[in-house]
């Protein structure tokens, strides 16, 4: 994941921001997720490439009623094929931490004395959750702040 997060975050800020949402690139038509650039004067000090669970993972509700679900953004053409190792470890990725969610929530539903699938309706079937690569910035002397 780190290889490809740094070969994500490595390519032309060009290239990157065809995956922006549109308040970023009007041209776009992802409103929630894709890539979020370095801000100027942002405490931050990162860039991010936020994606959502694969849209073929989701439910009926979710692909045709909720608003709040879209296709991950990514790159096109030949970017696309020369990069799709980056998609595919991120997709990769994804399904381990949210297995590992749900793993983790199924202990959790047990030490609370409830059954082990207690939590499972609410993270399967109608829940959305994000996957973010993120890069810091580097900070210099000026833009840390001292007590």
């Amino acid at each position: 994941m780190f290889k490809a997060s740094k070969a994500f975050h490595s390519l032309p800020l060009d290239v990157k921001l065809t995956m922006s949402p549109k308040h970023f690139v009007k041209e776009n038509k992802n409103i929630y997720s894709g890539y979020f650039p370095f801000l100027d004067n942002d405490i931050s000090h990162k860039e991010f490439y936020d994606m959502q669970r694969n849209i073929k993972d989701i439910s009926e509700w979710e692909k045709n009623g909720c608003a709040l679900y879209e296709k991950n953004p990514w790159l096109t053409g030949e970017l696309e094929a020369k990069h799709s190792w980056i998609k595919e470890t991120f997709d990769k990725e994804f399904e381990i931490m949210r297995n590992l969610s749900l793993r983790l929530l199924r202990y959790l539903s047990v030490a609370l004395g409830k059954s082990a699938n207690y939590f499972d309706d609410w993270f399967t079937a109608a829940c959305t959750s994000e996957l973010r690569a993120i890069h810091y910035k580097p900070r210099s002397e000026s833009t840390v702040k001292s007590d």
